[in-house]
């Protein structure tokens, strides 16, 4: 027996779900596997969230998420949605709320308001795959958000220093926390001469 792209002995030939003998004539093939007509009905047309069956034609099912659903069953999970349930583009964002009934669609308002991680600047969700970000500090940032602590200038693609969860840029970072000579008043890069609890440039620490 020839099937789904590899050959088979005739008693070999199983339905992957239910271990039943294939007819070669009539089997149903998903991902490479074989299956019998009500183990095949069983995996892709019973609807994840009620648990009944779509219609075998596909005509009122919808295939999202790993699952398939009742066209009227796949909407927003949050009872309170903003948007009545309604999914825009029939996109939905996938989330395991660990309550025995799997990944559950969400609108990507609800999702961005209760799961995704929040930026610490402005407090609101960033979701990837809609928003530009920057993890960084500890946290994931909006990209547009990701600026120095000090001065509000753009750090995205740039260097910069942390302090405290908050970025800066090296300038500012230097002038804000570096330590300076004892002698000039300058910030201090590279070298530092230590002498009675304070601090000079080299070439500075002179008699």
């Amino acid at each position: 027996v020839i099937a789904c792209g590899l050959r088979w002995m005739p008693g070999d030939f199983r339905c992957a779900a239910t271990g039943a003998r294939l007819d070669p004539s009539s089997f149903y093939e998903h991902e490479g596997r074989a299956y019998c007509e009500e183990a095949y009905r069983e995996l892709l047309f019973t609807c994840h969230r009620c648990k009944r069956g779509c219609a075998f034609d596909g005509s009122d099912a919808v295939r999202a998420l790993g699952e398939t659903w009742h066209a009227a069953c796949y909407r927003c999970d949050n009872g309170d949605c903003p948007n009545d349930g309604r999914l825009e583009g029939g996109v939905a964002f996938g989330r395991d709320q660990k309550d025995g009934r799997g990944v559950m669609p969400f609108c990507e308002d609800c999702f961005r308001a209760s799961f995704a991680p929040r930026c610490p600047a402005c407090g609101t969700g960033v979701v990837a795959g809609r928003d530009r970000y920057v993890d960084a500090c500890g946290g994931r940032w909006h990209a547009d958000h990701f600026r120095c602590a000090a001065t509000g200038a753009p750090l995205e693609g740039e260097a910069y220093f942390e302090r405290d969860g908050l970025p800066y840029s090296r300038q500012a970072y230097l002038d804000k926390f570096g330590e300076r000579c004892a002698a000039s008043g300058e910030v201090i890069e590279g070298d530092v001469v230590r002498a009675g609890g304070r601090a000079w440039k080299p070439e500075h620490f002179r008699c």
